[in-house]
Formats: structure tokens, C-alpha cells, sequence
């Protein structure tokens, strides 16, 4: 499926008819597979991915748009469900890059990213010209602004929200990674581990009209 806006949409299931649980975000498992809470509605863009399980009592359909009146984008017919409310939790591991960063001491090492139509932190584009450096195997904290108008994308690294409550909506949970951010939060602030990868990076909004 390919959105080239990739604005917020809503990606959702019959709410009476499917239980549906997250169990990873962007390509990264959870922290605890799969959510324990249930969910038919998850707000992303056309640069996001989910991984869901889900159980339906009858034929149903998924569909994205941001018109709830809208047909579904995909039909799948049930023969036979069982739900799976009592499903077995577990504890995914996690490479080094992904390990949980919630209690890491940050001492100077944030950063906040202010992204506008035609640039981030008020530079445009320049190879030369980068928006700062970072120290490799440090942890990093960035607060990212206009976070509910751009989906800011950073290559390289995944993104773990830190922000309190996380960044207001179901989708984008506090403790769990993204490599797209697009809350309903004006300001999200994330944080990542600079290893295992040295050298630039590039970010981006990810709405291609943005980035050209």
C-alpha cells in the first residue's frame, strides 16, 4: 500500500465484530507481545507498518481512510474464531540499539528537531551543512516540534517515545519504537542509541511533497 501524502489516517476493523491487538510497530516488536489492550482503531500514516492479531466473529473488513463511511480497502471472510483475549505474553529480546532507554541518564546530549514545510530547524537542504553532531554510543534525546503536521522520519535509527502518556494517540505508546513519528502531540520527545552505526545520517518529513 502506498500513500505518497502520508498524512494521519486511520487504519481500523469492525469495532462489535474484531478484537484486534497490536503486536509491532515500524518492525519492532513491542515490549510485551501482544498488547494487552484490545483496539479496532490505530491512526498512522502510508510510512508506518503494524503487525496486529486478530479475531472476528463474522466476515469483516479492514479498512484505511479518514472517512468512516468509506468501503473497506480489504474483505476477509471468517469460517471460525476463537478470541484471543487469553493469549500468552511474552517478552521479546532486542538487539543492543533497541534496548530500553527510559531510565538512561541523558546529561547534554538533546536535541530538539523544529520541522516547517521547507525545512528542519530552519536550514534547508545541504550536505555540507549538517543540523548537528552526535557522539557515537551516546544516548540521545530529541524533542521532535510540529510532530502532529510532519511525519518525521530519521534513517538509520529507530525512535523510542519517552514522552509521558506517549504522543496522543493509541498508536504511538510511551516506551515503545518508531522510525516514523506522527502524533496528535505538537512536540514528541524520543530517544535513541547512536551504535553499531557511524557516519551522517539523514531526516526527513516523510510527506514526499515536503522533502522534495
Amino acid at each position: 500500500m502506498v500513500d505518497t501524502a502520508a498524512y494521519s489516517r486511520s487504519i481500523y476493523f469492525d469495532d462489535t465484530i474484531c478484537e484486534v491487538r497490536s503486536v509491532a510497530y515500524d518492525g519492532v516488536w513491542r515490549s510485551t507481545v501482544p498488547n494487552p489492550i484490545a483496539s479496532y482503531r490505530y491512526d498512522i500514516t502510508g510510512a508506518s507498518r503494524i503487525n496486529v492479531v486478530i479475531a472476528c466473529t463474522e466476515s469483516s473488513g479492514l479498512y484505511y481512510t479518514t472517512d468512516f463511511t468509506a468501503e473497506p480497502l480489504v474483505k476477509f471472510a471468517v469460517t471460525g474464531s476463537n478470541s484471543i483475549s487469553n493469549l500468552e505474553t511474552w517478552t521479546p529480546e532486542r538487539p543492543i540499539y533497541l534496548t530500553d532507554l527510559t531510565a538512561e541518564d541523558i546529561e547534554d546530549d538533546s536535541f530538539t528537531v523544529t520541522i516547517s514545510f521547507e525545512s528542519i530547524n530552519g536550514v534547508t537542504y545541504d550536505m555540507d551543512t549538517p543540523l548537528a553532531t552526535v557522539s557515537y554510543g551516546k544516548v540521545q534525546q530529541w524533542t521532535i516540534d510540529n510532530a502532529d503536521l510532519h511525519p518525521y522520519h530519521m534513517h538509520l535509527y529507530h525512535m523510542q517515545i519517552v514522552t509521558p502518556g506517549g504522543c496522543g494517540a493509541i498508536y504511538y505508546e510511551e516506551g515503545q519504537w518508531f522510525d516514523v513519528i506522527f502524533g496528535r502531540l505538537r512536540l514528541c520527545t524520543v530517544r535513541f542509541n547512536v551504535t553499531d552505526v557511524g557516519g551522517r545520517t539523514m531526516l526527513e518529513c516523510h510527506i514526499l511533497q515536503h522533502g522534495d
